[in-house]
């Protein structure tokens, strides 16, 4: 009241989504004031506007204040900072170098993380995604990689976000570096000798169709009839290349 005159307040009046709360006595004196609380409970989406209206015994010092509001759809829109996390190369056994993906809650509401895992047994993931996730902010999920074998790994991260029911997920890619031998061919018939006077040979192909070195090479057939007569091998087998042994068979 900026008057020097008491004013009798009679009522206030505001129509929904608002409502007000006051702490104005029946009467006001001069120079004295009081406060009044709107609340905004919005049903549909969209925006809004009312009057607050202040009725009083004098209807010169009646009061109205316009107040409106902007009511969203509650949403949450989970972005992952990539949809494919590649660890490139690893040797076979050894752990690839860490990937870090982060998930930001780009919605309007607050967000519930669950069920974040990985499939693939070669990958691995630690998170600080559980609970409630605010709008506007972000999570990180750690990925790990070993692998088991030599070539192409895949697996998949997945994390579940409740309140759209939405599963979001991201494809996990790496490779292991290892060396493989194969033998070519894979059986070998060297026929009929006579023992201890004739003897049959045929050669062997060894490659190495992995993507490291082979090293420590070393032939022998095991069984005292076969022999290895010839061989270009030595004990390393760089990857994509090859050697040749020949093998003799002479029964006793």
């Amino acid at each position: 009241n900026t008057g020097q005159d008491a004013v009798s307040i009679t009522g206030f009046d505001l129509s929904a989504p608002f409502s007000q709360t006051n702490s104005c006595p029946s009467t006001l004196v001069g120079g004295a004031s009081c406060g009044v609380t709107v609340t905004y409970n919005p049903q549909t989406a969209g925006n809004t506007a009312a009057v607050l209206s202040i009725a009083t015994a004098e209807p010169l010092a009646n009061g109205s204040f316009s107040v409106s509001g902007r009511a969203v759809v509650p949403t949450t829109n989970l972005a992952m900072s990539a949809s494919m996390v590649d660890f490139g190369d690893a040797d076979v056994g050894i752990p690839a170098g860490g990937q870090t993906l982060t998930v930001t809650n780009n919605g309007n509401s607050p967000a519930t993380v669950t069920g974040v895992g990985v499939t693939g047994s070669e990958f691995n993931q630690s998170n600080n995604c559980g609970g409630q996730l605010a709008p506007g902010a972000s999570c990180t999920v750690s990925l790990a990689f070993v692998p088991s074998a030599y070539g192409s790994r895949s697996g998949n991260l997945s994390l579940f976000e409740e309140a759209s029911g939405t599963l979001y997920s991201a494809a996990l890619t790496g490779s292991g570096n290892a060396p493989v031998l194969t033998l070519s061919p894979s059986a070998l018939n060297l026929g009929s000798a006579i023992a201890n006077y004739a003897n049959t040979s045929a050669p062997v192909t060894v490659s190495n169709v992995g993507n490291k070195d082979v090293t420590g090479l070393s032939l022998s057939t095991g069984m005292a009839d076969f022999a290895i007569s010839a061989q270009t091998c030595g004990v390393t087998l760089a990857p994509g290349t090859s050697c040749t042994a020949t093998i003799r068979f002479a029964p006793t």
